[in-house]
């Protein structure tokens, strides 16, 4: 339940707001502008990672974070539903920006908690099923958005989005109790910043800003392209409601059952590849501006897209969860994570800026290619031997 929490901001922000923006007349630059933008606060999210860490080293407990997020999350969207309509674009970014900031603080938090809780050999299938309750939050959040935006109006959107979002607290309210946490030094020791972070994440962080630039790239651009091929609002609907997020799912849970079988770097491996090929099959079905094929071949090739997108996150996550894992677990895992979004923001902006010039095919097809630069990186990534960094501590 808490990756579902943790699953709506972001099928809203990337999944259903882009083709609601788009059907207002939104040019396809600012839309990606916006998206890029709403992406910097999971980029820096790093930054709470230390907090984090040493407010759960003096005894503080992950879920007071977590609520208190919850609850801001939802405030800081409130005010959007006041006018009954979409707003400027000024005062869409900087309320969504604040809604975005409380996000990114509530999912380093609950990465934490995982990573504290769960058995280290389990990291593979723990993560697809962790994965498989994100991928709901954000179908949940997709598909109502579009629907509810042409039955009910934007006001309705938004106090959904914020029910959706403030009905989990009563999960983490009545949690079990967390694993107690031993007070540690503060760390001056000699070698402390290299034991911190060390020289095993260097290629973990190349991973995470690379693999999966293809995927993000599609991601950022689905939603306009759909309204552009002149998708109706229940195809829009039924895809970011019920094929992409099953696709994902899907992927997820084939991830969960080999992830571990294959080893981690390998799965990875195999993520990136097959993620790279489905986009580059997607980038050719759709040359330019023309629609070279059917509306079903257009969601067939989307749907491969998630899928093996699906497994690709599943694989990572464990494998960046297993380099993470130690003392300073939050630190470390989020500034992999704020990686994988610099990756999402810089994926958009490029992306957004490529469509004028060489259609929606043409880059589509630049970004699967950026996306390999990852293999080598991926190459170098030891997790036994990270972890063993990690814990030193």
């Amino acid at each position: 339940m808490l990756y579902f929490a943790e699953g709506v901001p972001i099928g809203f922000l990337w999944w259903a707001l882009p083709s609601v923006l788009r059907e207002q007349s939104m040019d396809v630059a600012s839309i990606t502008s916006l998206a890029a933008a709403l992406t910097i606060p999971w980029t820096l999210k790093f930054l709470v990672g230390p907090v984090i860490d040493r407010s759960v080293e003096r005894g503080r407990r992950l879920r007071d974070w977590i609520l208190a997020c919850q609850v801001a999350m939802g405030l800081a969207l409130l005010p959007l539903a006041v006018q009954g309509v979409v707003p400027a674009f000024s005062v869409l970014l900087a309320l969504l920006l604040v809604h975005a900031c409380f996000a990114a603080v509530q999912d380093v938090a609950i990465d934490t908690l995982c990573m504290r809780t769960v058995p280290l050999e389990r990291l593979g299938s723990i993560n697809g099923w962790m994965h498989f309750g994100m991928t709901a939050g954000r179908a949940t959040a997709a598909a109502s958005v579009p629907l509810l935006m042409h039955s009910a109006g934007w006001r309705t959107v938004i106090c959904t989005m914020v029910l959706l979002i403030w009905l989990p607290m009563i999960v983490v309210l009545t949690m079990a109790r967390e694993p107690a946490v031993q007070p540690e030094a503060a760390g001056s020791e000699p070698g402390h910043w290299r034991r911190m972070f060390g020289w095993a994440l260097l290629p973990a962080l190349g991973v995470a800003l690379l693999a999966g630039t293809g995927f993000e790239a599609t991601g950022a651009l689905a939603g306009p392209l759909m309204v552009d091929l002149r998708f109706d609002v229940a195809s829009r609907a039924f895809f970011f409601g019920a094929i992409a997020p099953a696709a994902l799912a899907v992927g997820g849970l084939v991830a969960a059952r080999l992830t571990d079988r294959l080893g981690l770097v390998r799965a990875v491996a195999l993520g990136v590849l097959t993620t790279a090929l489905a986009v580059a099959a997607l980038a050719r079905s759709v040359p330019g501006e023309s629609v070279a094929v059917g509306e079903q071949m257009h969601l067939a090739w989307l749907g491969l897209v998630y899928l093996c997108a699906g497994f690709l996150i599943s694989a990572s996550y464990a494998c960046f969860m297993s380099v993470a894992r130690g003392r300073w677990a939050a630190t470390r895992f989020s500034l992999l994570m704020a990686m994988t979004n610099a990756c999402e923001s810089g994926s958009a902006f490029v992306a957004g800026r490529l469509v004028p010039a060489l259609g929606y095919g043409g880059a589509l097809a630049v970004l699967a290619v950026v996306s390999l630069l990852s293999l080598p990186f991926l190459s170098r990534i030891d997790p036994t031997g990270a972890r063993a960094d990690a814990e030193e501590d």
